[in-house]
């Protein structure tokens, strides 16, 4: 992911926490029934702790990870879980992924 890339909410949801974890920057949003996604390796934040997201809405943009990545977690009832698994992950180009988000 280049750097400065926006990064969305994976749902809609209430933002649980923003800030850094270890120097880490990380967003981490409620969706309800007991899921919550966090994204790592943020550049920048955007949300504060509190703010309601819809889909695909800003939450900071990518500033550098493990080898250029975004980290990108799934807990269920505070247990990480393999996102595949709640999300379904489908293979996208990275040009039509980077259309999703505003």
């Amino acid at each position: 992911v280049p750097r400065g890339t926006a990064v969305g909410a994976a749902a809609p949801g209430e933002v649980v926490f923003a800030g850094d974890v270890v120097g880490v920057r990380a967003v981490t949003v409620a969706h309800g029934d007991g899921v919550s996604t966090t994204m790592s390796w943020l550049g920048t934040i955007d949300v504060d702790h509190g703010d309601r997201v819809a889909t695909g809405e800003r939450l900071g943009s990518f500033g550098g990870g493990h080898e250029g990545g975004l980290h990108f977690s799934v807990r269920v009832d505070g247990r990480y879980v393999d996102p595949a698994d709640v999300v379904g992950c489908v293979e996208v180009p990275l040009s039509s992924a980077l259309r999703l988000v505003p």
